[in-house]
């Protein structure tokens, strides 16, 4: 498993959140009345809250789950920008860039009935690919993404977990998302990327520590309390070109420090073989065991 914490001040998170802003603009990618025009009044008022000691009176006015749930959207729309500015035209994923802007600013907002989910999952699904770009890997498509490693073509599907009863579902989804990637000489390797912010409940909490040392394993525990939960949704797929379930979790954490507490975001990857090691090809071992190095 590894993990980062975020270092940028909240002004410097305004600075580069405008930076996006026009960078949407200069696609063609029309931001204002979007949830993105939303989470940049947010992050504005915090950064003019924060600069005068009010961050309590912001909290108040808007709800300190609304706080923090923008500063950590704002993130992945920063993480976005700054892995795919440099993209040529013909390799923008232009309609999903203008996807992530619409939807509720509200995560607990989502409704499967008020067909309002979409515009979050890619989100997510952006925010994977520039993630995984930043560690250094070349993506190649957004189908949800996809990349290559150590010569391999990896699917990446995506899936955002609402509740316990999705889990299953979810899995099978992305599975048979998978299937129909497929090449007909399998060549192609899937990993379902699994996002349980919403599912643990870290989404709408803040995570207190004493020290930088303490994040890891902190959202580790959270991360292994899912897996154990949950690991018999995925272990002996049938699909044996799926190799291995990657586990994203986001969070806010309060960092112990005088005077005040040093406030943060953190995320946290973890990657879990599908197949008991037993039974993996040694290229496939190989492969999962170097990836989740990588990451």
């Amino acid at each position: 498993m590894s993990h980062n914490f975020s270092r940028i001040t909240f002004s410097e998170q305004l600075e580069k959140l405008k930076e996006t802003e026009k960078w949407l603009q200069g696609i063609g990618i029309v931001t204002s009345g979007s949830r993105f025009q939303e989470i940049l009044k947010i992050v504005e008022a915090v950064v003019e809250h924060y600069n005068r000691g009010r961050i309590a009176d912001l909290e108040t006015k808007y709800g300190s789950q609304t706080v923090w749930a923008a500063l950590l959207d704002s993130l992945a729309f920063i993480d976005i920008h700054e892995e795919f500015r440099y993209l040529k035209s013909h390799e923008r994923p232009i309609s999903k860039l203008r996807s992530i802007l619409e939807g509720p600013l509200h995560s607990w907002e989502e409704s499967p009935d008020k067909n309002n989910i979409q515009p979050r999952n890619t989100l997510f699904e952006l925010e994977v690919a520039a993630r995984l770009k930043k560690s250094g890997l070349q993506i190649t498509g957004f189908d949800d993404v996809d990349f290559i490693f150590q010569h391999a073509t990896i699917n990446v599907q995506c899936k955002r977990v609402h509740s316990p009863k999705q889990v299953k579902a979810n899995i099978d989804k992305a599975s048979e998302q998978f299937r129909k990637r497929m090449d007909p000489e399998g060549k192609i390797r899937g990993i379902i990327c699994l996002a349980i912010d919403k599912l643990t409940g870290t989404e709408d909490k803040i995570i207190k520590v004493n020290n930088e040392g303490e994040i890891g394993l902190r959202l580790n525990q959270v991360i292994n309390t899912f897996r154990e939960q949950y690991k018999h949704t995925w272990i002996g797929l049938l699909n044996i070109n799926i190799l291995a379930v990657m586990i994203f979790l986001r969070a806010i954490i309060d960092i112990k420090d005088n005077p005040y507490d040093l406030r943060t975001s953190a995320c946290q990857v973890a990657v879990c073989a599908i197949s008991d090691e037993q039974y993996l090809q040694f290229t496939d071992k190989r492969l999962i065991k170097n990836l989740s190095e990588k990451l």
